[in-house]
């Protein structure tokens, strides 16, 4: 492994060095968006010696220095949780101690971050496309998120949040089966949310309402 530039919002006291004699006398900084972080770590990232576009497969025809460097880019493009990082170094044939000092070196340095990942994904299926919480829960868990962090990252979304959604999303939809007829439309709309995981009890009452 090669040693790191810091970047500004990372403590020399994370650092691998171990040196523990100088201390940076400045606060810590909260951890940055995911999006913000890899901007700024990417705008450090050498150029790609390999064709623009390319992506490496086999660590025999790079070291372990254009791996890391590989996967600063992935990271930039789309965040990824620690089990996910590590199928991908897999693939790579990067060897597992290397692949796991990598992930642990990462972590520490906050590029990757499982419970920021989860809170994010909640966010984007909760918030935005109204996705039910064991929808939610079962994509995290997909992405390879540690159960503690998942019950932790959906204790937001509860009984009532769920029946707001539900009832939105129904009532959006029963617009476009206004041509039916009320069983019909009825049927459909719980078909619908259903298939979107939310629980019989909230279907029913959504369904009602709309």
């Amino acid at each position: 492994m090669t040693n790191v530039t810091y970047l500004p919002w990372v403590s020399p006291e994370h650092s691998d060095s171990g040196d523990d004699s100088v201390r940076d006398s400045s606060p810590e900084p909260d951890v940055q968006p995911q999006a913000q972080v890899f901007s700024e770590v990417f705008a450090l990232a050498p150029e790609s010696t390999s064709p623009e576009g390319a992506d490496l497969t086999s660590v025999a025809s790079f070291d372990i220095d254009q791996l890391e460097q590989a996967l600063i880019r992935k990271l930039h493009a789309s965040d990824m949780s620690a089990r996910e990082v590590h199928t991908w170094l897999s693939s790579r044939d990067a060897p597992e101690a290397d692949a796991q000092n990598l992930i642990d070196k990462f972590i520490r340095l906050g590029y990757i971050d499982d419970q920021r990942m989860a809170r994010q994904l909640v966010d984007k299926l909760s918030v935005r496309k109204g996705k039910s919480r064991n929808i939610i829960v079962n994509d995290l868990r997909q992405r390879g998120i540690a159960s503690d962090i998942i019950a932790e990252v959906v204790e937001i979304i509860d009984e009532d949040d769920e029946l707001e959604k539900a009832t939105a999303l129904a009532t959006q939809r029963a617009r476009q089966f206004t041509h039916l007829d009320p069983v019909t439309a009825e049927r459909r709309l719980v078909g619908f949310l259903t298939r979107r995981g939310y629980p019989s009890s909230i279907v029913r009452q959504a369904c009602k309402e709309a």
